[in-house]
C-alpha cells in the first residue's frame, strides 16, 4: 500500500501507482510527479529510506515512457530532475554499490534532461520558465554538459533581470511564488558554490564567456533584496500575506529561507521591517508596522500583463493583524480547477476593496486566463503627516470614466482610517468589503461591529446614516484543499455622482479615539 498526501488530499494506491489517473486533480498528480517526497529521505539517510526512494523511482521509469503523461510536462519534469539529483547526491555511496539501478537511474535522468532542453516553456515564461532554467543548470553541472550550463546561465541572467523587480519582488506579485523563486535562487547559488569545490576544472571549461560567474553574481545581488522584500510581507505569525495566488505550506517559510541563506553564505540575514512604513513601489505593496499592528495594502498592478495566470482583482485590498493575530484577510487561492470557487477567489468580491457597479478590475476567466485590464492605476504613494503615515492611491475604469481614490491613515499609530471616494456619472452600486478570518466572532451594533478572535479584538466603525451594513458568509482558503467558512462585512452607501465612504479600524483600548475620528469626519461630511 502506497499512501500520498498532497494539497490536503490523501490517496492510497493498493498496487502500482497510477501516475496519470484522470480521476485525480491535475495539480495533485503534478505533486506526485515532482518527487518532492524524496527530500525528507535525503535528510535522514538510511538503507531503508534508499530502498523506498529506489522503488518509487523504478516504478516511475517503468510506467512513464518518454513524452507521455503529466510527468513529462516541462514544469513537473523540471522539479523532478532537481529532486532526483538531490537524492543521488545524498545516497551516492548506495548508488555506487548498485550498478544496475545506477545505470537505469542515470540513463533516465539524462533522457529527461535532454527532453527538457527541447521543451523549455518559452510560451509560458514566469515561474515555470525559471524552474526549467534552474533544472537545466542542475542537469548541466551534474552531467558536466557544457552547452546546458551555458544556455541555462545565459537565460538565468536574462530572466533575473526580467522577473526580479528593483524593489526585490518577483514580478508575479505573489508572496508564495516569490518564496518559491527565492528558494530556487538559493539552490542555484548553492550548487554553483559546491561545483567550485567539487569540479573546478569543469567549471573553468565553461567559463570562456564567464557565464557561471555572471549568473552567480546576479543571484548574489538579487537574493538579499528578495529576502528583504519577503520579510516585509510576513505577518507577525510568521506566514506570508495571501495576496494573488498564495497559500500556506507550499513554499518554504521566511524563517526557512533565512536559515538556508545563512547556511550558504556563512552569515545570518537580518531583516526587521522598520516601525512606521515600508514602500515596495515597483511591486505595489505598502506596509504599516507598529508593535501591535501589521497592515499591508496592495496598490500595484494586478499581475504580469503577458502572463497574468496568478493575478487577482485585488487592487487596494489589504490584510491586517493586531497583536500578532490575523483579523482581516484575503480569501486565498481557491484552487487550480475550473470551478466556481476558483472564479470567486480571483474576483474583486474576495478582496478587501471597493466593488463599483459589480464590475471586476480585469477580465479574468478559466483557471489562469485574463483578458482586458479594466482599471488603470493613476497614483500611488506612501507619505507621512502630522497625524501619522498614510497611503494614497487612485485608479480609473478608463472606458467608463469612473475613478476610485483610497486613502489609509494610521492615525497616531493607534487606529486606521480607510477613506474611499468614488466619482463618475455612471455609478449604480457601491460595496466596500472587509473579510474576516474564520476564527473571528462578530457582533454587530449600530454603526459598529466588534470582532474577536480568542482573547484579542478589534472594532470597525462607520457612519450608519451614510452606509448600510450587512454581514454575509464567504470562504477562506489558506491552503490548497482547505476551505473554511468565513464572514465579510459589506458597507453599501447611497449612490450619487460622487460617493464618499469611510470607516475606522480600532482596537478596544482605542475605541474612544476611533469614535472621535468618526465624529470629526461626520462633521466634515455634513459641512457642520
Amino acid at each position: 500500500m502506497k499512501r500520498f498526501c498532497f494539497l490536503n488530499r490523501e490517496y492510497q494506491f493498493p498496487g502500482e501507482i497510477t501516475w496519470n489517473d484522470s480521476a485525480l486533480e491535475k495539480l495533485w498528480l503534478y505533486n506526485l510527479h515532482y518527487f518532492e517526497y524524496l527530500i525528507p529521505l535525503t535528510g535522514r539517510t538510511s538503507p531503508a529510506n534508499f530502498r523506498i526512494g529506489k522503488a518509487i523511482i523504478c516504478e516511475w521509469i517503468e510506467n512513464n515512457p518518454p513524452g507521455r503523461g503529466n510527468g513529462w510536462e516541462p514544469y513537473p519534469l523540471s522539479l523532478r530532475i532537481v529532486n532526483w539529483i538531490f537524492f543521488f547526491d545524498a545516497y551516492f555511496e548506495e548508488f555506487r554499490k548498485d550498478d544496475q539501478f545506477r545505470e537505469i537511474f542515470l540513463n533516465s535522468l539524462y533522457r529527461q534532461s535532454a527532453y527538457l532542453d527541447w521543451f523549455l516553456e518559452y510560451h509560458i515564461l514566469a515561474n515555470h520558465f525559471f524552474e526549467n532554467i534552474k533544472s537545466l543548470l542542475f542537469a548541466g553541472i551534474f552531467f558536466q554538459h557544457r552547452q546546458w550550463v551555458k544556455k541555462a546561465c545565459r537565460l538565468l541572467r536574462k530572466e533575473t533581470d526580467e522577473q526580479v523587480l528593483p524593489d526585490g519582488g518577483h514580478y508575479e506579485r505573489s508572496p508564495m511564488y516569490h518564496s518559491i523563486i527565492l528558494a530556487g535562487f538559493l539552490d542555484i547559488f548553492n550548487i554553483l558554490k559546491a561545483a567550485e569545490n567539487v569540479a573546478p576544472q569543469y567549471l573553468q571549461s565553461v567559463e570562456s564567456a564567464g557565464e557561471t560567474r555572471l549568473a552567480a553574481s546576479e543571484i548574489e545581488k538579487a537574493a538579499p533584496k528578495m529576502l528583504s522584500w519577503l520579510g516585509s510581507l510576513i505577518h507577525p505569525d510568521g506566514e506570508i500575506a495571501l495576496f494573488g495566488d498564495s497559500a500556506f505550506n507550499i513554499a518554504p517559510t521566511y524563517a526557512q529561507l533565512t536559515d538556508y541563506y545563512a547556511r550558504i553564505n556563512g552569515h545570518y540575514f537580518a531583516h526587521s521591517p522598520p516601525e512606521g512604513v515600508t514602500a515596495l513601489p515597483e511591486s505595489g505593496y505598502f506596509i504599516f508596522s507598529a508593535p501591535a499592528h501589521y497592515f499591508a495594502i496592495d496598490g500595484g498592478e494586478l499581475g504580469v500583463r503577458y502572463q497574468p495566470g496568478h493575478a487577482h482583482c485585488d487592487l487596494f485590498s489589504y490584510e491586517y493583524s493586531y497583536r500578532g493575530t490575523r483579523f482581516i484577510v484575503d480569501s486565498g487561492v481557491g484552487n487550480y480547477l475550473e470551478t466556481d470557487t476558483r472564479q470567486k477567489a480571483r474576483s474583486v468580491y474576495s478582496h478587501n476593496t471597493v466593488v463599483i457597479n459589480g464590475w471586476e478590475q480585469a477580465q479574468l476567466w478559466k483557471v489562469f486566463r485574463a483578458g482586458k485590464w479594466w482599471v488603470s492605476i493613476k497614483e500611488v504613494s506612501l507619505q507621512e503627516s502630522e497625524t501619522g503615515p498614510f497611503f494614497d492611491g487612485g485608479y480609473e475604469y478608463s472606458s467608463a470614466k469612473v475613478f476610485h481614490h483610497r486613502r489609509v491613515i494610521f492615525v497616531d499609530r493607534k487606529v486606521f482610517v480607510i477613506e474611499d471616494k468614488i466619482t463618475g456619472r455612471s455609478l449604480q452600486t457601491i460595496e466596500s468589503l472587509v473579510h474576516f478570518h474564520p476564527e473571528c466572532s462578530i457582533e454587530q451594533k449600530s454603526g459598529m461591529i466588534e470582532v474577536y478572535r480568542g482573547d484579542k479584538g478589534i472594532c470597525l466603525l462607520w457612519d450608519s446614516e451614510i452606509a448600510e451594513a450587512e454581514i454575509k458568509p464567504w470562504f477562506y482558503v489558506p491552503e490548497f484543499g482547505k476551505m473554511l467558512q468565513s464572514y465579510k462585512l459589506l458597507l453599501k452607501p447611497e449612490v450619487a455622482n460622487q460617493v464618499k465612504l469611510y470607516y475606522v479600524i480600532a482596537p478596544p483600548e482605542h475605541i474612544q479615539k476611533g469614535k472621535e475620528i468618526m465624529g470629526a469626519m461626520n462633521q466634515i461630511q455634513t459641512g457642520r
